[in-house]
């Protein structure tokens, strides 16, 4: 699933060369998450406040907006619910995976940076990590 998105990538990086810096955004591990289910990929996009979604099935994109400065993301595949930490909002958002849309946003307190799931179906807990101030 994952080499699918890097073949995406390389192909159009080859057709459509590139005249800036390449961003180094995404390139951190809580940036990026895959859902093993439905075989979708979704990264944050902190500079547009977006997070980018890849679905291999439709071979497309696709961006869902969420709070500002999402900075981590989480996927439970149990649930296909996806948790975006945004750090300079205050809060989470949820996406449901099976539309790629926002359900809720969840206020949490100031700059979380941190979002991780638990994939036990009884409990479906969600958890954030603040950033000291």
């Amino acid at each position: 699933m994952i080499l699918a998105l890097f073949a995406c990538v390389a192909v159009t990086t080859l057709a459509h060369a590139q005249t800036e810096e390449p961003s180094t955004a995404l390139i951190s591990s809580r940036a990026v998450a895959l859902n093993p289910e439905t075989g979708k990929v979704y990264a944050v996009e902190t500079s547009r406040n977006v997070v980018s979604v890849f679905d291999p099935q439709t071979e497309s994109m696709s961006s869902v907006r969420v709070g500002a400065g999402p900075i981590a993301i989480a996927v439970n595949a149990v649930t296909d619910r996806i948790y975006v930490a945004n750090s300079e909002g205050g809060s989470v958002s949820v996406i449901d995976g099976k539309n790629d849309s926002v359900l809720a946003t969840l206020s949490v307190g100031p700059r979380p940076y941190v979002v991780a799931v638990n994939f036990r179906p009884q409990t479906g807990s969600m958890y954030r990590i603040h950033s000291a101030t």
